[in-house]
């Protein structure tokens, strides 16, 4: 088997920078992050309503990111969006840049990716090599991939979901351990190592 990897630029940032981004996207506030399309398929949808009910519940300050462009069948979600109790604490970038998505993952507080289907799921390594804990699917390839160094979900459990969220939101020991490991995990996805193991297939 060959994975891909993860690109090096995926790096933690200086406190400073985080408070910039979060001046920037959140209002001086910290937020729970998706990196990704916004469509049916990443399950976008139940990230907002776990968010809107971990905020009736916690009624913390936190709010959330969406990083990505909009992808097909978005009506759902934004239905979704129009009907939530805390919609004005969501904030949709749009399509970033790499040098400002690297910024927006590495400031976050964790990166939510419950994630319905995935062939790989490179998002949660990305948040990994960024310091920044992960919560995503125990379904398809995100367990293969994320290892022991991510909280996991099922993706159509809407209170499994917002109960992850208020753990990390509440449990800085949990975010320091999986901080710890997600470092130690992503490193093994590199592209040196994808392109030593498919020349080694080809010599076979």
């Amino acid at each position: 088997v060959v994975y891909s990897g993860v690109k090096e630029f995926f790096a933690p940032i200086n406190e400073i920078d985080k408070a910039n981004v979060r001046a920037k996207f959140a209002s001086g506030k910290e937020y729970f992050v998706y990196v990704g399309s916004v469509n049916p398929r990443k399950n976008v949808a139940n990230i907002l309503w776990a968010f809107d009910l971990f905020k009736t519940q916690s009624g913390s300050d936190i709010k959330l990111v969406i990083a990505g462009a909009k992808g097909w069948k978005t009506s759902e979600i934004f239905d979704v969006w129009n009907q939530m109790k805390f919609k004005t604490e969501v904030v949709f970038t749009g399509r970033l840049q790499e040098a400002e998505l690297v910024q927006v993952l590495a400031a976050a507080q964790a990166s939510l990716y419950p994630s319905l289907f995935e062939g790989f799921g490179v998002p949660p390594l990305e948040a990994m090599a960024c310091g920044v804990p992960v919560i995503t699917s125990n379904v398809s390839s995100l367990p293969e991939i994320s290892g022991d160094a991510a909280l996991y979900v099922s993706p159509q459990n809407v209170p499994d979901i917002a109960a992850k969220i208020t753990a990390l939101a509440t449990n800085s020991h949990l975010r320091a351990s999986l901080i710890q490991k997600g470092f130690a995990h992503y490193k093994q996805y590199t592209w040196d190592r994808t392109a030593h193991l498919l020349w080694q297939s080809c010599l076979k």
